[in-house]
């Protein structure tokens, strides 16, 4: 049997038969002489329920899986693009169509889970926090096209994973431009002097306003800047803080999962030791039942047989009897022969 294919029939059942058939799929393979297939397939989670209706969803509809990946592949060169410091990267649009992508897919599982007759409702964000994780994460990727997830993922903070965005040189068109020098002042001419000096004066005062106000603007952007990011940063502590306790809940979760596995495991095991021993102890009721019955016709032929041996008996005692009586006639008739023989001897006449 293909390891491979037997896994992802695992994943394709509902997730209360997964145990008792990956149990079966392991003691096949062993039985098969796969110790590594069968070590493997029994190390298996099952699928907790937003994990099987992604895996659900994603058999259905595989195409939408190939656009929630794409859409992730973009909002990652976006992100980039953003960390560069580039204008024009598309951020806030790429990042509307992996959300559009994860609605989609959303959707198929969430129906998957109302025709199985459960209510997808508190399962909503685990499957979307899920299908964000699998657009941005290869493993989680590989894991949703093949459909075999065990668990919800977390959703990813801030640009999400990070790891590997380099960051991406400006083009010439997009480097900041230099300011354009002031042109110089016509030259003067001798009967100018006056006018271009209250000329210098005007400009000059009118620079310097214009400069104060370009300082306050300055400061009261940098002063709103700082806010932001003071603002950004906090929001990044609690989501750091939110993640930390989700994947506390989450592991949680999981060793709460691995002991009801275990349980079902266990349960599994005692209902065959249970069922073994209900087969032997019938195995051993049919033979004693059987062996019982074999006494009942030992006893019968027992019977039977003392029945005969007495009646055998009887009639040897009977034939000692006609024995004994014939014994006595035949002693009688030798007596009576030597009686007759002597008075024949006394009448006959002497030679």
């Amino acid at each position: 049997m293909d390891v491979e294919e037997g896994i992802a029939g695992l994943f394709g059942l509902p997730p209360e038969e997964f145990i008792a058939a990956r149990d079966q799929l392991a003691r096949q393979l062993k039985a098969d002489g796969d110790a590594a297939g069968a070590k493997r397939v029994s190390a298996l989670r099952r699928p907790t329920v937003a994990a099987w209706a992604v895996n659900h969803a994603a058999r259905e509809r595989p195409e939408l899986v190939r656009e929630l990946l794409e859409a992730g592949d973009r909002l990652h060169q976006a992100q980039r693009r953003a960390l560069s410091g580039l204008r024009g990267g598309g951020l806030r649009e790429a990042g509307a169509e992996r959300r559009a992508a994860v609605d989609r897919l959303a959707a198929v599982a969430a129906e998957a889970l109302e025709r199985s007759g459960s209510s997808p409702d508190p399962h909503r964000d685990a499957i979307s926090s899920t299908l964000q994780a699998a657009s941005v994460d290869g493993a989680a990727a590989a894991a949703l096209r093949a459909g075999t997830l065990s668990k919800e993922l977390a959703v990813p903070s801030g640009f999400g994973d990070a790891g590997g965005l380099s960051l991406v040189q400006p083009l010439p068109s997009e480097a900041a431009e230099p300011k354009a020098k002031p042109e110089p002042a016509e030259r003067r001419g001798r009967g100018g002097r006056g006018a271009a000096a209250t000329g210098r004066r005007g400009a000059g005062e009118g620079g310097a306003a214009a400069a104060r106000q370009d300082g306050r603007t300055t400061a009261a952007r940098r002063r709103e800047l700082e806010a932001a990011r003071r603002r950004r940063d906090e929001l990044q502590r609690q989501a750091a803080k939110a993640d930390r306790a989700a994947a506390k809940a989450r592991d949680a979760a999981d060793e709460a999962g691995e002991a009801e596995d275990a349980a079902s495991s266990e349960a599994g095991r005692l209902a065959d030791a249970a069922r073994q021993a209900r087969q032997a102890a019938e195995q051993a009721r049919r033979a004693a039942e059987q062996a019982r019955l074999a006494a009942d016709d030992a006893r019968q032929e027992a019977d039977a047989a003392k029945t005969r041996s007495q009646r055998a008996a009887r009639r040897a005692r009977a034939a000692d009897g006609d024995a004994a009586e014939a014994d006595d006639a035949a002693r009688e008739a030798r007596r009576a022969l030597e009686r007759a023989e002597r008075d024949l001897a006394e009448l006959e006449p002497a030679e």
